[in-house]
């Protein structure tokens, strides 16, 4: 049975051009059952580590959504690095 979730839509609007906003409540429920069966030592502890775990064919929204918080804190970085290069080179 399909519900969809309206705490869902509102959240992920924003990445509506690149999930499908009406299957992600579905194939959050899969990927919730997937990791069910494993201990909890078992269980990937991070976004890198489950993306791992995670085939695209499968879950591609979940798929595109563990990307998405990496490719964040990678241009976080390379911001923050490139700030201390300009305040040394001003010093």
């Amino acid at each position: 049975m399909y519900v969809k979730s309206a705490i869902l839509e509102p959240n992920f609007s924003l990445y509506s051009n690149f999930i499908n906003v009406d299957s992600l409540p579905s194939e959050i429920k899969l990927w919730k059952k997937k990791w069910i069966a494993f201990k909890d030592t078992d269980r990937p502890n991070s976004a890198v580590e489950s993306l791992n775990y995670c085939d695209p064919e499968l879950f591609p929204n979940i798929h595109f959504l563990l990307k998405v918080p990496i490719s964040i804190a990678t241009a976080e970085q390379t911001f923050s690095a490139l700030k201390r290069v300009k305040t040394f080179l001003r010093n």
